[in-house]
């Protein structure tokens, strides 16, 4: 509301489930702000539901979309790379059903 206010344009990029996120929001202002989806077929469920600005924009680099004829990268060839935070706040919180085990070496 306050960005709205102060004339901001927002963006708003769902990764995972929107519904996780948008089912805790009591207002309607999500409906008009632009969403973008990883998975594209979250975007119909979501345009049902209200969403008017609904886009897809998938993680990594899904070839539909980004640039499939750049280089390999030798270095990475065969490992799967994470490109994002791998921690966030109250991670433990957020998987109560885990137990997460700290690595040691």
């Amino acid at each position: 509301f306050m960005l709205r206010e102060a004339g901001v344009k927002v963006a708003v990029w769902m990764v995972d489930n929107p519904f996780h996120i948008l089912s805790g929001i009591k207002s309607t202002y999500w409906q008009d702000v632009p969403l973008m989806v990883t998975d594209h077929w979250f975007i119909p469920v979501l345009e049902k539901h209200g969403a008017k600005k609904v886009g897809h924009l998938p993680l990594a680099t899904d070839p539909q979309i980004f640039n499939a004829r750049i280089e390999p990268y030798p270095d990475l060839e065969e490992r799967t790379v994470f490109v994002g935070r791998s921690s966030f706040p109250a991670k433990d919180n957020f998987f109560p059903a885990v137990s997460l085990m700290k690595k040691t070496n």
